[in-house]
């Protein structure tokens, strides 16, 4: 089988990709106390070099009640805002564009959660039997702003994008699922 435009260049909205090659999400464990590492960015670096038009990074939370475990690295508030640049800078600067990608683990702390987990409902997870928080409707919408506020962060990080984590039955899915969402009011699944 043969892919005659696998190293061929590709429009996707405003960024030119130099080939198809894409990196997506991969869980590496080497953030370090909710921060990108030099371990993390080099690892990027590298395959940027190697040829990869696109990087997708693993989930960063959005919120301090999706911190399921501290190698995961925190876009929720400013505290990371200049290594985010220097990770951005280290992958973009290899022609590569970053794309951030945004989520909450929700009711799905299946390790040594560092915060009381939450949900669109008080259903617990069936891997863990955790029973999470049900978030009230202003909850909700502080959580919607976290994604905004967490993508227009990495903006101005210059990452060139951001992809939401929806699978896996996390937060998004909680909200989007009748499984874990038996809620009355205009989030209700």
């Amino acid at each position: 089988m043969t892919y005659p435009t696998l190293f061929s260049p590709l429009n996707v909205g405003a960024h030119i990709l130099r080939n198809r090659v894409v990196h997506t999400a991969t869980v590496s464990g080497y953030g370090a106390n909710t921060r990108p590492t030099q371990r993390l960015i080099d690892y990027h670096r590298a395959r940027a070099a190697g040829g990869t038009a696109m990087i997708v990074t693993e989930l960063m939370p959005v919120h301090h009640t999706s911190l399921a475990n501290p190698f995961l690295v925190s876009v929720f508030d400013e505290d990371n805002l200049g290594l985010l640049k220097r990770w951005a800078e280290a992958v973009e600067g290899e022609d590569c564009r970053l794309v951030g990608q945004l989520g909450h683990v929700g009711r799905q702390q299946l390790w040594s959660p560092l915060a009381t987990p939450v949900s669109a409902s008080a259903r617990p997870d069936p891997l863990s039997w955790t029973v999470p928080h049900k978030m009230t409707t202003g909850e909700a919408e502080v959580m919607i702003e976290s994604f905004v506020a967490a993508a227009e962060r990495l903006q101005r990080a210059g990452f060139s994008g951001v992809e939401l984590h929806g699978a896996h039955g996390y937060l998004l899915t909680q909200f989007m699922s009748p499984f874990s969402n038996d809620r009355d009011d205009k989030y209700g699944g």
